[in-house]
């Protein structure tokens, strides 16, 4: 490449960079998919490191890779390398690439057969993921654990000695090696009625802590960040001390986890509405998890404080929302009354009424209520109609404020055609 065409693509680079810092979410995964096609995107990789929380709470898919594949258990901990130090509880994203050409230079053909099978695949195919992950993640944990592996070249690029190139590789592997039981506990939780199996998380932790002592606390991490209802068993069985040195690890995790909620700042812009409400979910779950009486006052105030940010930022998106999302189209989907329209209505009446019941996990309930209310008003206030457009109107109504007031909409607007004698 010429001076000039490397000057013009570091251009393009940044000018894509700028553009995806201002974008709203469709956009942002638009320019994901730009830059997941690009042959050389080391650059571009970092430009838009900035921009990889945003993209994780929006659930962007990616371009399913086979390093992106290996690693994929351990996202939450990856961090730019400039930003990372040997004390940090993360992992640094410069050494991926050495330890995946391990991983591939160990298992040979394997490997091609693979990324073919993932070649057509992103991040969103689950299926795909589940089948294929978990046997490469135990395959390259073992691969990495071998006590006679030795440094390769590319990790020289790292800048890193060797004996982090051994810390590093053992931790890895303990925790790639638990991957597969992570996923399993996700799965079969994922709907909410299941709590997280205790005993799981208990045998998880104690491999790790036998094979890896050093991993422990980035166990933690990743097992809350996967599924936020995790912590409080993670500090009970610390408490019960189930597990040789858990109790310190979780509190160490727990604290990584509220500075990392700290510095991620507010959480209103850039959000599609169903994605902000996945994420408020999230993270009202995981703060009133890691909240318990044992917390120091600086703990407690800490989760205070990033309560009272959610809380806020929850009021002021379900406002907006109310008003734009809701009622701006309640006249236009009822006139429709294509099942398309009514669907997506109901969609996000649903998706309010979730967001209403986080909020009141964070604030004041009647400051909710108040919110909420212009939408049930919206649906009451309408003209008396007979047939499906008043059954759409009381399953929305249901849908917003309960089964008593869509009852007593039902019975006020219903008048049943009279049969002739």
């Amino acid at each position: 490449m010429t001076s000039a065409q490397d000057n013009n693509h570091e251009a393009q680079i940044k000018a894509l960079a700028q553009a995806a810092a201002a974008a709203a979410d469709d956009q942002l995964r638009e320019v994901v998919r730009t830059v997941d096609a690009l042959s050389a995107r080391g650059r571009a990789d970092a430009l838009i490191a900035p921009l990889r929380p945003r993209l994780a709470e929006i659930q962007v898919a990616h371009k399913l890779r086979f390093a992106r594949l290996l690693f994929l258990p351990l996202d939450a901990l990856i961090v730019p390398a400039a930003r990372w130090k040997p004390s940090d509880n993360t992992l640094p994203r410069s050494i991926v690439l050495p330890l995946v050409h391990v991983v591939e230079a160990a298992i040979g053909k394997q490997a091609a057969e693979i990324k073919a099978r993932i070649r057509a695949h992103t991040t969103a195919d689950t299926d795909v993921i589940e089948a294929v992950g978990p046997p490469l993640w135990r395959d390259a944990a073992e691969i990495l654990a071998r006590p006679d592996l030795t440094m390769n070249e590319q990790w020289r690029h790292t800048a890193m000695s060797e004996r982090m190139f051994h810390a590093m590789r053992y931790q890895v592997a303990s925790l790639l090696r638990q991957a597969p039981a992570l996923d399993t506990l996700v799965r079969e939780t994922a709907s909410g009625l299941v709590p997280p199996d205790p005993w799981a998380i208990s045998a998880m932790a104690r491999t790790v802590s036998t094979e890896c002592p050093d991993a422990l606390v980035k166990f933690a991490v990743m097992l809350v960040t996967r599924h936020a209802g995790a912590a409080s068993v993670l500090h009970e069985l610390g408490t019960n001390r189930s597990v040789v040195s858990l109790r310190k690890a979780s509190e160490e995790a727990a604290q990584f986890l509220l500075d990392r909620m700290e510095d991620s700042g507010t959480t209103v812009p850039h959000k599609d509405l169903a994605a902000f409400t996945a994420s408020m979910r999230r993270l009202a779950t995981m703060l009133n998890e890691l909240d318990h009486d044992m917390m120091s006052r600086v703990r407690r105030d800490q989760i205070r404080v990033l309560r009272g940010r959610l809380d806020h930022d929850c009021q002021v998106r379900l406002r907006d929302s109310v008003t734009h999302d809701f009622v701006a189209h309640l006249h236009a989907a009822l006139a429709d009354d294509t099942e398309l329209a009514i669907e997506k209505l109901e969609d996000t009446a649903r998706t309010l009424r979730v967001l209403e019941i986080v909020g009141r996990s964070l604030g004041s309930p009647s400051v909710y209520q108040a919110i909420i209310t212009p939408a049930v008003e919206a649906l009451e206030a309408l003209p008396p109609v007979a047939g499906t457009a008043l059954v759409h109107r009381v399953r929305l109504l249901e849908i917003m404020a309960g089964s008593e007031r869509a009852m007593a909409l039902l019975e006020r607007d219903y008048c049943p055609v009279n049969e002739n004698p």
